[in-house]
């Protein structure tokens, strides 16, 4: 967690409106850590972080948002949030 939050604070310095690709890609790996290690309320505010900047591959969040749902056994969140996953994907986002 450490090096990510330091990648962010390098990604935004150097970058113009925090447009940097990896600025949410970053995030949603930092949420994903979080929602691994049972941060449920940290991890949602890091992918709505990652949702909220520009290039975010917004497939990838919702799935990680998914995940921590059915992690918490809010399963119609978990499948609400599976659905805008689908319907933001790309044939490239899961490759």
């Amino acid at each position: 967690i450490e090096h990510l939050q330091h990648a962010l604070d390098l990604l935004k310095k150097h970058s113009t409106k925090e447009d940097h690709p990896l600025i949410s890609h970053c995030y949603n790996e930092w949420a994903s850590i979080s929602a691994h290690q049972g941060e449920y309320p940290l991890a949602f505010q890091l992918y709505e972080k990652a949702l909220k900047t520009p290039n975010n591959q917004r497939a990838m969040t919702y799935l990680g948002i998914s995940q921590v749902h059915s992690s918490m056994g809010n399963y119609q969140l978990a499948l609400d949030n599976l659905d805008k996953a689908e319907q933001n994907a790309s044939d490239d986002d899961f490759t």
